[in-house]
């Protein structure tokens, strides 16, 4: 296990002190934050085993995570990429009502781990495992993101992998809070800033693909449904001069999203007034997946 302190300002170092008995345990400590992707390229640097797993700080593995990753991996020796779900949580690990759309088991061949990710961004830092020599392969995050980093890492090692393999099981506890990096991206527009910079980069990440047009379509149409979602919520926080920003974006990438029903019924909201605000706070983020993942914890339980 390395931990890799990234010029933290809590009490790490002396919780970890206790433990460093343990060879198997490394501790290191940055004198200067090196930011999401240098930190996480150098603990990759930092570690010589086969199989690697990462976890980032405010997450929490359930029991069987690591036990999960090594019999997925032994299935064949062809996986170079596994994945499980995750439970989005509140800051004291309570489960929220907003939860992803669950992975189920499935073993992906080829650059078919390439397009599902793309297609779904269903991967997680927190919530997956590679083998060392993709992640060589590969090459180390992009420090160019602060967020979207792994986003863009877990495509190029799609990219390479021999076979990726997904698992139904929730492997992590994903917390939500103000500090994180998520949150501060949201919020301060760094985020969608990156999402631009993705964007324009999508064309050469799909090169080794002959579907590559048609899957950019699709990355187009989910980058709207994302716009629409981030101009609903600013709409909500009543930053509305970013909320039309966004709208008008969503609807140039890709104006077909309205033809969904319950997109066109937002849009209407959107447009509604204190009545239709009032209405998207009550409804927006509210989904059918909740339970669903709560039914596979409770199996595994």
């Amino acid at each position: 296990m390395l931990i890799s302190d990234d010029a933290s300002t809590d009490d790490t170092e002396e919780v970890v002190q206790p433990y460093l008995s343990d060879r198997r345990i490394l501790y290191v400590r940055h004198r200067d934050n090196l930011k999401q992707g240098a930190n996480w390229g150098l603990a990759i640097c930092r570690t010589n085993a086969p199989l690697i797993a990462t976890l980032h700080a405010d997450d929490v593995w359930e029991p069987y995570a690591l036990q999960s990753y090594a019999s997925a991996f032994s299935e064949s020796e062809d996986i170079d990429l596994v994945w499980g779900n995750w439970l989005r949580t509140s800051e004291t690990l309570q489960p929220m009502a907003h939860q992803p759309p669950p992975n189920v088991d499935n073993i992906y061949t080829g650059h078919n781990a390439l397009r599902y990710l793309l297609r779904t961004n269903r991967i997680l830092p927190s919530a997956a495992a590679f083998r060392r020599q993709v992640a060589t392969q590969a090459g180390l995050p992009n420090c160019r993101y602060g967020m979207l980093c792994d986003r863009e890492w877990f495509l190029r090692v799609a990219i390479v992998s021999r076979a990726a393999r997904s698992l139904s099981l929730c492997i992590v506890k994903y917390r939500i809070h103000q500090a994180s990096v998520t949150a501060e991206f949201t919020t301060s527009g760094k985020l969608l800033e990156e999402l631009d910079d993705f964007g324009r980069n999508i064309p050469e990440v799909l090169s080794v693909l002959e579907d590559k047009d048609s899957l950019i379509v699709s990355y187009n149409r989910s980058t709207a449904e994302f716009y629409f979602r981030m101009a609903v919520r600013f709409r909500i926080a009543r930053r509305n001069s970013e909320a039309k920003k966004r709208m008008a974006q969503a609807i140039a990438f890709n104006s077909g999203i309205l033809l969904r029903p319950r997109i066109f019924l937002k849009w209407l909201l959107f447009h509604g007034g204190g009545l239709g605000n009032w209405i998207l706070g009550l409804t927006h983020g509210k989904n059918r997946y909740v339970t669903r993942v709560h039914r596979l914890r409770r199996r595994v339980q």
